[in-house]
């Protein structure tokens, strides 16, 4: 679990490398994944690059909490299109994007009461990947010349489920 973490965020870290470096931003982000089934909390990072004006590129990754044995990893890369509302960087965007969903979950679960007791049996957890699509939009603000706080809210067509994210990006 944690090579797959340490890949994913090298790989990340080496989307900068192809730019220059006034059109980077590195961040970390709070994840609410509102899924209906597993609502989780994460946390992420990600790398922008705003490769023409007005068009960024974002991979990002982040990794779900466990929670009722369901646990998940994702990575992927957004294109957004920065609506600039003004000079000092108060921007909203939409975005599309595609990535791709490790979650480990329980397969195979029986559940036997007795006595008004619980058990469970023959439950495994397993890993299970999956492609994605996610369409969403944001909004960020500057706090400084070189960080900004950023809220978005993604809708992950093939998996049926929203996240909202809230971070914290620092310009290069």
């Amino acid at each position: 679990m944690k090579k797959i973490f340490m890949i994913l965020c090298m790989a990340l870290m080496s989307v900068g490398a192809f730019a220059e470096k006034d059109d980077v931003n590195v961040g970390v982000s709070g994840h609410y994944n509102a899924d209906s089934d597993y609502s989780q909390i994460g946390v992420g990072a990600k790398v922008q690059w705003e490769c023409l004006k007005n068009i960024r590129l974002e991979g990002n990754a982040a990794y779900f909490f466990e929670k009722d044995g369901c646990e998940e990893i994702f990575a992927g890369v957004d294109a957004q299109y920065l609506i600039r509302l003004n000079k000092k960087g108060f921007n909203i965007y939409p975005m599309v994007g595609a990535g791709y969903r490790n979650s480990k979950d329980y397969t195979h679960i029986n559940y036997h009461y007795e006595n008004g007791v619980g058990t469970t049996t023959g439950s495994e957890r397993e890993w299970d990947g999956s492609f994605n699509l996610d369409l969403g939009a944001g909004i960020e603000f500057p706090i400084s010349d070189r960080l900004k706080i950023n809220t978005d809210c993604r809708y992950f067509y093939l998996d049926d489920y929203p996240v909202i994210s809230v971070g914290i990006s620092l310009k290069l």
